[in-house]
């Protein structure tokens, strides 16, 4: 398979890890995205989450979540990275709060899988591979799932991430999280994302009381097996709460390979 490469010019990301909390893979959940509906994440909960920042007129900004995979990869969706120039990103990590940051990373290279589509919404997926490693023991990175994983209907899973906390409102301060539902696949395919259907390549969420949000892009849909966390699902719409729209994710199980590879 053909790969898209944002290459060496050092995509300089700045990717936030922040501290949040821990849950089950079949049972317990964790709290979630700054997202809509969700509480301030608990220190020490979510060591892999990353924030990727953008210039703007005033510095940097949010522009979405994501999670670190191994000491230099970072997961994240497509459309947060694609059409960005290299060396406007930069990468940093380990607050829950934005503007106290303990680490750093330029991005050595960006890969977008190559069938994805900003149309349709297809392979909404995206591997960062930081310069600098991230200094953290094994256990501190989030974990793909099993191949052959499936989810069930009505299992509780976590969003985490910088996104409003209501519907209209500004990207958080402080990182948010909280336990979702997971709604059936043809729930999940009746839904509509943007102008078209979602696909069997995507899990759906239930909007209410907790759905990611604008700039809770790209960040994970994690579940937990014993003490490890698991990422399902990579968010890539924004539901904010809105009973008509579930929270919808690019699953990872069709794309383990590709993960692992790139």
């Amino acid at each position: 398979m053909t790969r898209r490469r944002f290459g060496r010019r050092a995509l300089s990301v700045t990717v936030f890890a922040f501290l949040t909390t821990t849950a089950s893979i079949g049972g317990d959940v964790l709290p979630a995205l700054a997202v809509t509906g969700g509480s301030e994440a608990p220190a020490g909960s979510s060591p892999w989450i990353v924030s990727i920042l953008v210039p703007d007129i005033v510095g940097r900004s949010h522009t979405c979540g994501g999670a670190i995979l191994s000491p230099n990869k970072v997961l994240t969706a497509a459309h947060g990275v694609s059409g960005k120039v290299a060396s406007d990103l930069t990468v940093k990590y380990g607050s829950l709060d934005r503007d106290t940051l303990v680490g750093s990373s330029s991005v050595r290279q960006v890969v977008i899988h190559s069938r994805y589509s900003a149309s349709t919404g297809e392979a909404d997926l995206a591997v960062l591979t930081l310069r600098e490693p991230v200094q953290w023991d094994q256990t501190n990175f989030i974990n793909l799932p099993p191949k052959g994983y499936d989810y069930k209907s009505n299992q509780p899973a976590r969003v985490v991430g910088w996104g409003p906390t209501a519907p209209g409102g500004a990207i958080a301060q402080k990182l948010h999280s909280g336990t979702t539902k997971l709604v059936t696949k043809e729930v999940c395919a009746a839904n509509r994302l943007a102008d078209h259907a979602t696909t069997a390549d995507m899990v759906c969420s239930t909007a209410r009381p907790v759905a990611p949000c604008k700039g809770d892009d790209g960040g994970p849909l994690v579940v937990m097996d014993g003490q490890r966390a698991i990422v399902i699902g990579v968010a890539i719409s924004r539901s904010c709460a809105d009973p008509n729209h579930p929270g919808v994710y690019t699953r990872t199980v069709p794309y383990i390979d590709w993960i692992n590879q790139s």
